[in-house]
């Protein structure tokens, strides 16, 4: 049974570059996956915005560090998933 939202098992989030665009999406599969809504807590590196239609995380890396991010994602139909991610930003 194909499950109706959950993270792609294996995939994180790219590696990015101080004053580099920046582009990603939260890797999701499942029934679900291309209407899914999506939230962070904790701390987006400073430069990037998050859409929440569209799982994609943008813009322009302005900061190094690691850091580590609680993703959300919701559908319509199902219990809310979340993982710890971590996005390394490299000088």
């Amino acid at each position: 049974i194909l499950p109706l939202l959950e993270f792609a098992k294996g995939k994180g989030l790219t590696v990015g570059t101080v004053n580099r665009l920046y582009s990603a999406k939260i890797p999701v599969s499942g029934k679900d996956a291309k209407t899914a809504q999506f939230a962070i807590s904790g701390k987006i590196p400073p430069g990037l915005e998050l859409d929440e239609t569209t799982g994609r995380l943008t813009g322009t890396l302005l900061k190094a560090g690691t850091y580590r991010l609680r993703v959300f994602a919701f559908s319509q139909n199902g219990a809310p998933i979340n993982k710890l991610f971590v996005l390394k930003v490299r000088a």
